[in-house]
């Protein structure tokens, strides 16, 4: 009896020690799985963790490679959430230093990414800043505001802050650019009647730009610049009896006609002076061209380009002349050393008057009567008709003839005269011929 209480003792111990077994060895089992998943949950989350440090130029992450993309980010942010995913503890912890991680990168490449959309090509590539970094036309002071970076790492933030300083600067620049450009130009071409000291303006503030490159695009228009202000220093620095020359010069080339100092003789200009950049004066012709067969009083303007403009008193015609600064002739002091007062033929006497009327055709008396003062020198026909030189200006007119008045004590009063422009061009010839 004894003894069998051994054996069912002894087979009891067995069947704890086999079903003992048997626990501890699925306890065994289970422990290794699960140390078996966490090392994968933490080799996966580890995996994440060297990709998003990757994206780092360097080790202290502070600046963002220029490869990374907002693709680049989104495939992070799965790998990171699938990585997350039902972790334990361990893998947990892991997974929220990845996430941490993942959002600091995300606003430094935001914070980047906005600051360089402000420049024409990316200001900051990696860890290096561009040399010459040049905004966008289209960025302004609001846009530069609005990319403040906020949430960054120091150093980071610090570099942003330097280009959007930088971005500020050449805003401004480009304004003032902008308002200097604005005074002489229309899209892009330079305006006729700009004046110098807007020129000299415009220069001075390319001159003076800390980012010379915001004046690559007015390339044309500085090179324009430059050469009207030659124009203008080259006109100011005329003898003024010279560019009297030339209007005179022009002007007798009217029409498409060719120019000729000669129809001028009976013409001058006179108080010619600056206003501004424009040279102003009167002119005073009594013979322009062929085309023109009466006097003429004007107004003068050689604008600062050297064009000619004259505007006509009696018909109030505005008319273009040409350019006193193109195709003018070297000698034109010796055809005309004053041009600021007529060169007059001079006719003495009734007799050589009578006969240079008589060579030009002109319809004379043989007894033509003889009436004149100071001032003029007259023949008159028997019907009252006739003709006179005035002696200041040595025009020929067509008259009548009337009855004295007190002031012409020595004949009729000529009335209702006419310039015969042909005329006294024909006479002049004749008389300097002879």
């Amino acid at each position: 009896m004894k003894k069998r209480g051994w054996i069912i003792t002894g087979i009891i111990v067995v069947l704890v020690a086999i079903v003992g077994g048997v626990l501890w060895w699925q306890h065994q089992q289970a422990a290794q799985g699960q140390a078996e998943r966490v090392a994968a949950q933490l080799a996966r989350n580890n995996k994440v963790a060297k990709q998003i440090a990757s994206k780092w130029t360097d080790d202290q992450h502070n600046y963002v490679k220029s490869s990374v993309t907002a693709d680049t980010l989104q495939q992070l942010s799965t790998a990171q959430q699938a990585a997350a995913k039902q972790a334990t503890a361990k893998a947990e912890r892991q997974a929220t230093a990845n996430e941490l991680a993942l959002t600091k990168l995300k606003r430094a490449y935001t914070a980047t990414a906005k600051v360089n959309a402000l420049f024409e090509a990316p200001a900051l590539v990696d860890a290096k800043v561009s040399a010459q970094p040049l905004i966008k036309s289209s960025t302004t002071t609001q846009a530069i505001n609005q990319a403040a970076a906020s949430g960054v790492n120091a150093t980071l933030s610090k570099t942003l802050a330097q280009l959007q300083t930088l971005a500020k600067a050449q805003v401004s620049e480009r304004t003032a650019l902008k308002a200097a450009v604005d005074k002489i130009a229309d899209n892009g071409t330079l305006k006729d009647d700009v004046s110098r000291a807007d020129l000299a303006a415009f220069q001075a503030v390319v001159a003076g730009l800390k980012y010379p490159q915001l004046a690559a695009g007015y390339h044309n228009l500085v090179t324009a610049v430059a050469a009207k202000i030659k124009v203008l220093d080259s006109l100011k620095s005329m003898d003024p009896k010279e560019l009297d020359r030339r209007i005179l010069y022009l002007m007798s080339g009217a029409e498409g006609q060719q120019p000729d100092m000669k129809k001028m003789q009976s013409s001058w200009v006179q108080n010619g002076q600056f206003a501004g950049d424009t040279y102003q004066a009167d002119i005073y012709a009594r013979l322009i061209t062929d085309s023109i067969k009466s006097q003429l009083y004007a107004d003068v303007k050689v604008q600062p380009d050297g064009k000619l403009i004259v505007h006509e008193h009696q018909s109030g015609a505005t008319k273009t002349y040409g350019n006193v600064l193109e195709n003018v002739p070297a000698d034109l002091a010796a055809q005309r050393p004053d041009p600021n007062g007529p060169i007059i033929p001079k006719i003495k006497d009734f007799a050589t008057f009578k006969a240079l009327l008589e060579k030009a055709g002109a319809d004379v008396d043989a007894d033509a009567k003889e009436y004149g003062d100071r001032d003029y020198i007259g023949l008159a026909n028997s019907d009252d008709s006739g003709y006179y030189y005035e002696k200041h200006e040595g025009g020929i007119y067509t008259c009548t003839f009337e009855e004295p008045y007190e002031d012409f004590p020595l004949g009729p009063t000529p009335t209702d005269a006419q310039f015969d422009a042909q005329l006294t061009l024909t006479i002049w010839n004749e008389i300097e011929g002879n």
